[in-house]
């Protein structure tokens, strides 16, 4: 698999990786929001034999579903997070963008720096940690990525052009990379 340039030292600081550290599988936990990446003490990671990385909570949403807001992991840790002030306005503003496109400009802010290089570093990160190493949390993470991404509209892609640019070669990369039993519907979603 590829990773080119994207998956950069950025990244690597964005998760709290340090050089020379050892990294481990982590099991998906609901509530690892909860913990900053960059903090050296975690439940359970200082009898380990190594570090693992904490992913955010990445909100999927697709408002053509009634009950989208109840069921995805992400999107109620990412919701909790906001400020009812935000919560607010992310579903009552009538802005430019629909609410998707809304969630992944956010996303992107928040937990990115704004660097599209940076969200696809992310992208490339977790699928070679779920690869290499069987990270279940990786795999949940890049999932949830990917999900919110395709949810975003034709505007939202023309707004984020070089992300998209940059995001086909990566995806290409990684879902040649699959086994061909592992995307059927039903097994990963």
């Amino acid at each position: 698999m590829q990773t080119k340039h994207i998956l950069s030292s950025n990244i690597l600081r964005v998760r709290g990786i340090t050089s020379g550290e050892k990294l481990i599988p982590g099991s998906y936990e609901q509530d690892d929001d909860n913990i900053l990446p960059n903090s050296s003490s975690r439940d359970g990671n200082a009898n380990q034999d190594g570090r693992y990385v904490v992913y955010p909570p990445i909100p999927v949403v697709d408002s053509s579903l009634s009950i989208w807001k109840s069921r995805h992991t992400g999107t109620k840790r990412y919701l909790h997070k906001l400020s009812p002030t935000e919560r607010t306005s992310l579903f009552t503003n009538d802005g430019a963008f629909a609410i998707a496109n809304r969630l992944f400009q956010d996303v992107m802010q928040k937990y990115y720096e704004k660097s599209w290089e940076t969200m696809l570093g992310d992208l490339q990160l977790s699928y070679t940690f779920f690869l290499y190493l069987n990270c279940f949390s990786s795999l949940e993470h890049w999932k949830d990525m990917v999900a919110m991404i395709c949810l975003v509209d034709a505007k939202g892609i023309r707004n984020q052009a070089e992300f998209y640019r940059g995001l086909i070669p990566v995806l290409h990369s990684q879902i040649s990379t699959i086994d061909q039993g592992f995307l059927e519907v039903g097994r990963w979603l």
